[in-house]
């Protein structure tokens, strides 16, 4: 078995792709499998690729992937170069193919659709299974230095500043925040990343005693650095996941057109003014507004605590798991009560199309009324709140019960992945047999639904609940416990 990992990287294109498709190839490798990386472009940041099997290849044509493939290669493509029929000829020659897309960029043939990304429910992916598109925070890649549970200290002051703008600094925006920035905060240690064209250029013509620069630096070594970071400025690329993921309050700059999605997620779910996009009117005085109000303990302590739980940092094993045909492991389906790093999941799910669709409340959740609302609920001792989850932890589905004296209004939600294959049925028993058990005053189970979702009153009225209300497009149904257990007795 081998995994090929098309992608492409350089001075032109940027290193974001080439940085998430190394994450993938650590998971592949970790499983002692057998990984390579094809990569088109001028690559010179070699630390990102020590010790990687890899070549530098012209891939974007028809004529190579005829000649490289193999109907027993597993197939990663991470492009926003590569044309439909580069797409179709990797479809038609490999075992599987995964496609990486961050803005729905071509209609993709056969394979699974990977959107690792916070906004994502903008596209249209209809035109492919449900079951065959991942996306969300739950497939956000990282490398493996960032998959670490270290716990970040927030320190009162700031001492340690990062500015890094991608792997090429596209817009030349350094020196700007040299002389704006670093220079305006001689009392901050910045630490600035840049490329081997840039850093023969800033070592010798911009000495400042606060600033060091970095080049072709190792993931070990970025991690440390932005770990150790106080505050940092960033291009809005791949690298926001990370300094997510280690919880580094920052300010995020648009430098790219295909950016625009992850400054509209950072608006969503950072409920604080971080980005800003490199062209706007009065971009370094807006910046510098922003990093001093960043520079204050109470911001960046709200910030860090905004980005707790957004990531659980095991997007890239779900993938891989998805590649090799794991798409689900239905043998360890359970339930169990619900946790605070279930809050993103939740969030997604509630969310979901065809939930949203078949609610009596149709409208779309914001992150800051969920957040709000989900802190309450698990502080609420009146809400049962239980998640399905699979073998790995991953989230299924949620069933919450209100508690109202003796009776509990039931909702219950599954994931597009458990849809339709007869799991509802299975895991509404589960969770009225533990509500039951474990509160003895509970002896009416009611659940709302709207008349025009008929599967939801099937399920309903199969597991013993009867209809006895309806207003309007509402129909309410009633489970009595002394019923349920009746009908549990007469089986045995």
């Amino acid at each position: 078995m081998k995994v090929k990992i098309f992608t492409e990287a350089g001075k032109s294109i940027g290193y974001g792709h080439l940085s998430r498709c190394i994450a993938l190839y650590d998971e592949i490798y970790s499983r002692n499998i057998e990984a390579e990386l094809i990569i088109y472009g001028d690559v010179d940041n070699t630390g990102l690729l020590n010790g990687k099997a890899f070549r530098i290849e012209d891939w974007l044509n028809v004529e190579y992937l005829e000649k490289t493939l193999s109907n027993e290669d597993y197939v990663i493509v991470d492009s926003y170069l590569a044309d439909y029929k580069c797409y179709e000829k990797i479809a038609l020659q490999s075992k599987r193919a995964l496609y990486i897309d961050d803005n729905g960029r071509i209609n993709y043939p056969k394979g699974i659709i990977v959107n690792p990304s916070l906004n994502y429910r903008h596209i249209d992916y209809s035109y492919m299974p449900e079951e065959r598109v991942l996306k969300g925070s739950k497939y956000v890649i990282l490398r493996s230095a960032f998959c670490a549970d270290e716990e970040k200290k927030l320190n009162k002051s700031v001492s340690r500043g990062l500015i890094i703008m991608g792997g090429t600094d596209i817009r030349n925006l350094i020196p700007l925040l040299i002389k704006y920035i670093c220079e305006k905060n001689p009392d901050i240690y910045f630490d600035i990343i840049v490329d081997s064209f840039q850093y023969a250029k800033l070592i010798s013509t911009n000495k400042l005693n606060n600033v060091l620069y970095h080049k072709d630096l190792s993931e070990t070594d970025m991690y440390k650095i932005m770990y150790s970071a106080d505050i940092a400025i960033s291009a809005a690329g791949q690298t926001i996941y990370e300094l997510i993921s280690t919880k580094t309050p920052f300010i995020a700059v648009q430098v790219a057109e295909n950016q625009k999605n992850n400054i509209e997620s950072l608006m969503e779910y950072l409920n604080s003014e971080i980005s800003l996009t490199y062209n706007e009117d009065n971009f370094i005085l807006k910046l510098q507004q922003k990093f001093f109000d960043l520079k204050q303990y109470e911001n960046r302590k709200k910030i860090s605590e905004e980005m707790e739980y957004i990531i659980d940092k095991k997007g890239r094993k779900r993938i891989i798991d998805a590649l090799l045909g794991n798409i689900i492991d239905t043998e360890g389906i359970c339930l169990r009560k619900v946790k605070k790093k279930d809050i993103i999941d939740v969030f997604e799910l509630s969310n979901d199309d065809f939930v949203r669709k078949h609610s009596i409340n149709t409208n779309k959740i914001s992150w800051q009324d969920h957040v709000e609302w989900f802190y309450n609920v698990l502080e609420d001792e009146d809400t049962v709140f239980y998640v399905v989850v699979d073998s790995r932890d991953s989230l299924l589905g949620q069933i919450r019960f209100e508690l109202n004296d003796d009776s509990a209004i039931v909702s219950i939600s599954l994931s597009n992945k458990l849809r339709g294959r007869g799991f509802s049925k299975f895991l509404l028993k589960q969770s009225i047999d533990k509500l039951f058990s474990e509160n003895s005053k509970v002896e009416n189970i009611i659940a709302f639904v709207l008349e025009k979702n008929i599967a939801s009153i099937r399920l309903f009225t199969s597991f013993y609940f009867k209809e006895i209300d309806k207003n309007g497009s509402v129909v309410k149904l009633i489970l009595r416990r002394q019923d349920y257990e009746n009908r549990l007795l007469s089986y045995r």
